[in-house]
């Protein structure tokens, strides 16, 4: 930009063409840093440029019976694209970005106190999903892109006064529309080996997980062929040198996000002499995990800041994503131990016979059954594909 400015108050030819040369050889030097960049990383390249949409092609991968809704929060209101396998709808919802941020950080912090959420979660289905339902009749499984603050919303638990989004519709979320064919691209396998990480052996005692180690137990009889790796065992070098040969990944674990640098999102795992234990999101997007069919990261969150934007939640799921994992499990807030285990335990028995999203519904709907609150079950959202 100054080199564009200079030439444009430069009066000589001279200056004029030398200025020219040397923006000719900077523009060759960032195209030749774009293409080393895009084959020697695509992951991080891709997580940092994101693909763009190509409408015809997403329409091709969306069936009768899946919708995609893309959001869009501007300053004076919020954007909404539909897409159906035969059309493709915009509108404009009159809310302000002070104000829906306000109402979602209202809404999770009901949520989290364990408080009334029903006239906040009615708001908010009122904005996001009511201006939409005439394009969703008939679908099955809705898509949904989240922007910014959005990425923090458990789209489930938004209720229209007589049913939440979950007992509608089964939802999966994107962080960018494109990842829609590229993870129907990746080839699908049938889960039979699992490599199951439950309570590393972490520096502060307290921030012990007894029942994710009893998660891992319960993934066992659901997949027999399941390796458990618990306390000191649970270690980041384990997993970099087994996780090639299964078809999914569970940790059981804290993650530490990072809002200020999301590549330095983490997972937090036992350390050892080769590993600190934690296992960063730009390390996993050096990986090729396309081996991989599933990874659920039921973790428990911390480090969320108040002028995040959403990119630390999404990243870890996202990260696993462009390492080439069709389906990611992952959790919105700190949760319950005991429903987790509970949920994680049904969500793997319902995999045998279920697809992924469909399992999840399922296991969500049972724990909801005993305890209603959304707190015990909507943190769980699947990013990625059925």
């Amino acid at each position: 930009k100054n080199l564009k400015r200079e030439l444009a108050l430069t009066k000589s030819e001279n200056g004029k063409t030398k200025l020219k040369e040397r923006l000719i050889t900077i523009k060759q030097a960032k195209e030749q840093i774009i293409t080393h960049w895009q084959k020697a990383a695509p992951n991080l390249y891709y997580l940092v440029n994101p693909r763009i949409a190509n409408v015809s092609k997403l329409q091709e991968s969306l069936s009768g019976n899946e919708a995609l809704a893309a959001y869009f929060i501007a300053p004076e209101g919020l954007y909404i694209w539909v897409l159906t396998s035969q059309d493709l709808k915009m509108m404009e919802v009159p809310i302000s970005k002070a104000r829906l941020t306000d109402l979602i950080a209202t809404y999770r912090l009901q949520i989290q106190k364990t408080a009334n959420y029903q006239e906040t979660s009615f708001q908010l289905y009122q904005h996001l999903i009511a201006p939409m339902e005439q394009e969703l009749a008939g679908k099955k499984l809705i898509y949904l892109v989240p922007h910014k603050n959005l990425h923090y919303l458990p789209f489930a638990s938004l209720f229209n006064g007589e049913r939440f989004l979950l007992e509608k519709y089964l939802l999966a979320q994107l962080p960018q529309a494109a990842l829609l064919s590229y993870c129907k691209k990746l080839s699908s396998v049938k889960i039979e080996k699992v490599l199951a990480f439950g309570n590393p052996t972490l520096k502060d005692q307290e921030e012990e997980l007894p029942f994710s180690a009893k998660e891992v137990k319960s993934i066992t009889r659901s997949f027999p062929r399941t390796t458990g790796l618990v306390e000191t065992l649970a270690t980041e070098s384990a997993f970099k040198e087994m996780v090639f040969d299964y078809q999914a990944i569970h940790f059981g674990s804290h993650a530490q996000l990072a809002p200020q640098n999301p590549l330095f999102s983490s997972l937090k795992l036992t350390a050892d002499e080769q590993n600190d234990g934690q296992l960063r999101v730009r390390e996993v997007l050096g990986l090729n995990l396309t081996s991989l069919q599933l990874a659920t990261l039921s973790a428990c969150q911390t480090g969320l800041g108040a002028d995040s934007q959403g990119e630390e939640v999404s990243g870890l799921n996202r990260a696993f994503l462009f390492a080439g994992v069709p389906s990611v499990v992952g959790t919105l807030w700190r949760i319950n131990d005991v429903t987790s285990a509970i949920l994680i335990k049904r969500y793997y028995r319902y995999l045998l016979e279920d697809n992924r999203v469909a399992a999840l519904q399922k296991a969500q709907l049972l724990v909801k059954k005993y305890y209603p609150h959304p707190v015990y079950w909507a943190a769980f959202t699947l990013t990625g594909i059925p």
